[in-house]
């Protein structure tokens, strides 16, 4: 179960900053205009090739936590940074984040504002880790 404990010891990172913020995330209904406020944020774990390292059975596998947050076009742009700052000292370069076995390793951190979507200005806060993990 490397890929679940992958991503429940990111998402439980994420929830475990006390943000303060509604979050949507994987296979749960999210209804951005009823569940969102004024500003959400969205949580997306996604994961690069699985390369094998060595002859007994590791492989690596890169990938990303999207944390993307959402503000009410027009609102103060202060509560995006305040979050961004927040998240980049809280996911520093090999800070480790481990459920049951597996740990995912913190690589560094990446912001992309895309600008107004549907009344939303969106910004992306790319948290980019590696881990080992058992061949199956």
């Amino acid at each position: 179960m490397s890929y679940l404990n992958i991503h429940k010891a990111l998402t439980q990172s994420v929830i475990d900053l006390g943000l303060g913020l509604p979050i949507a995330n994987e296979n749960r209904d999210f209804n951005p205009e009823t569940d969102g406020g004024n500003n959400y944020i969205a949580i997306n774990i996604l994961y690069d090739d699985q390369n094998t390292v060595t002859k007994t059975g590791l492989d690596d596998v890169d990938g990303f936590l999207q944390i993307s947050n959402f503000n009410k076009s027009s609102s103060s742009v202060s509560d995006m940074y305040a979050l961004i700052d927040t998240i980049n000292a809280a996911y520093p370069h090999a800070r480790k984040i481990a459920s049951s076995t597996q740990t995912a390793n913190i690589q560094n951190i990446a912001v992309n504002k895309r600008g107004n979507i549907n009344g939303w200005y969106a910004t992306d806060i790319t948290v980019y880790f590696w881990t080992d993990i058992p061949r199956a």
